[in-house]
């Protein structure tokens, strides 16, 4: 039976900046950029709910633009120049403001590097408990959550387990009415590189004080930016090669 819930998959893109922070990434970016698309549109097309995917791009070459348009409906493309990590932020959430209450939120940065079935395992979660989830999904298992003793509960999904993890990355599902509810952080995250001292701990982590994060046992992708963003027991060079 196909859900009746919305997924609305907002995607952030840029192949000009090599990375936010932090040093030279594993591949270059407009490689990364292409292959984590394909990755994505591969994940969507193995889901059977209600979906749509928007791409907010920041001044990315016309190769890059060229290699999106076919795989997204007219209009779905929002293309700016030199908007900055903040501007297209803000860019995305103005998108965000216009979804249905009803519907669920999937806000994704361009370098993630999606399993097959990634959509299909999170969105079983909320067609099971319905819009008004009070839980948000991280899609990748972070290596650094094992640096340390990390205290969390697990829940059953659809054929792995999730965890509850308390920090995200800009990349995550949700929601539209916790999403609204929580506005103000995510305002603040915007800030972010642009006022000092706002990260995410401060930003969009405090969400997570309130409101059950979940993350994928195993992983269901990988940050594909450094070796150390890596997820564990998941193969990142065959997914990689799966999805160029």
């Amino acid at each position: 039976r196909v859900s009746k819930i919305m997924l609305k998959v907002i995607l952030r893109t840029c192949d000009k900046v090599d990375s936010f922070s932090g040093p030279k990434r594993m591949k270059p970016k407009a490689e990364v950029v292409k292959t984590c698309f394909n990755s994505l549109l591969k994940s969507l097309s193995i889901y059977q709910g209600q979906k749509e995917l928007l791409v907010v791009d920041d001044s990315s070459s016309e190769e890059t633009l060229n290699f999106i348009r076919p795989s997204i409906k007219d209009g779905n493309l929002f293309s700016f120049q030199n908007l900055s990590n903040s501007g297209s932020l803000i860019e995305c959430y103005k998108l965000a403001d216009t979804m249905p209450d009803d519907s669920i939120i999937f806000f994704i940065e361009d370098d993630y590097l999606l399993h097959p079935y990634c959509i299909d395992e999170m969105m079983f979660l909320y067609n099971k408990t319905g819009h008004n989830s009070r839980y948000i999904l991280h899609p990748v298992d972070y290596p650094d959550r094992y640096k340390d003793l990390y205290d969390c509960q697990v829940i059953l999904g659809k054929s792995i387990h999730w965890r509850t993890i308390k920090h995200t990355t800009g990349t995550f599902m949700l929601p539209k009415s916790i999403y609204k509810e929580y506005r103000h952080c995510y305002q603040k995250f915007t800030e972010y590189g642009i006022t000092p001292g706002i990260n995410e701990d401060n930003s969009i982590n405090l969400v997570y004080k309130d409101i059950p994060c979940l993350s994928p046992l195993p992983s269901l992708g990988h940050h594909y930016q450094y070796q150390s963003t890596l997820s564990p027991f998941l193969d990142a060079d065959k997914l990689w090669n799966e999805n160029r």
